[in-house]
């Protein structure tokens, strides 16, 4: 069984993108041009939204994603949501109405526009189950690491009869060694 350390709030400093505190956040291409070589098993998108996006606010942030690759699949949208574990809760149609409140959200303009997300959501294999501070889930086979908000998303486009029956998600995998 895989631990998921749960502990840390943000990556390793020196991957904090220049102008992290303000409003001059370098984009994520020159970033990459810095930081891309370190990540070679890993798409650059997986990267830009997980680790870049999220470097100072990821409960997931422990994991050793250098040992990590990843691959893009195709899902069903009810495979998702029954397969990819998640502690969050999912009511559709508050969630739909919370990501349309005044305007539709950023999470909910590319559904209306195309049926699903416009980037894959990440998940983690864990093909033993995996712990963590909280319980112990040996039946877990895949956990979201990034796009919680797609996610329920997803959700309450089902229930409106809105989404796509099929959606690109990033898997990541542990390095053979």
């Amino acid at each position: 069984m895989l631990k998921i350390d749960r502990s840390g709030v943000g990556f390793p400093e020196e991957l904090t993108p220049f102008g992290d505190d303000g409003f001059d956040r370098e984009p994520f291409s020159e970033w990459w041009t810095r930081h891309g070589s370190r990540f070679p098993n890993l798409d650059p998108r997986v990267v830009e939204q997980w680790i870049f996006r999220h470097n100072t606010l990821s409960e997931f942030c422990g994991l050793d994603f250098f040992s990590l690759k990843s691959r893009l699949e195709v899902w069903g949208t009810e495979r998702i949501l029954r397969e990819i574990f998640c502690e969050d809760g999912l009511d559709a149609e508050s969630d739909y109405r919370v990501f349309n409140i005044n305007r539709p959200s950023a999470t909910a303009r590319p559904f209306a526009a195309n049926g699903t997300w416009d980037y894959p959501i990440v998940v983690l294999e864990t093909p033993n189950g995996f712990y963590d501070h909280r319980a112990r889930h040996p039946d877990v086979r895949y956990l979201l690491i990034e796009g919680h908000k797609r996610r329920r998303y997803l959700n309450a486009m089902l229930a409106r009869g809105e989404a796509n029956a099929e959606h690109e998600i990033f898997i990541l995998s542990q390095i053979e060694r």
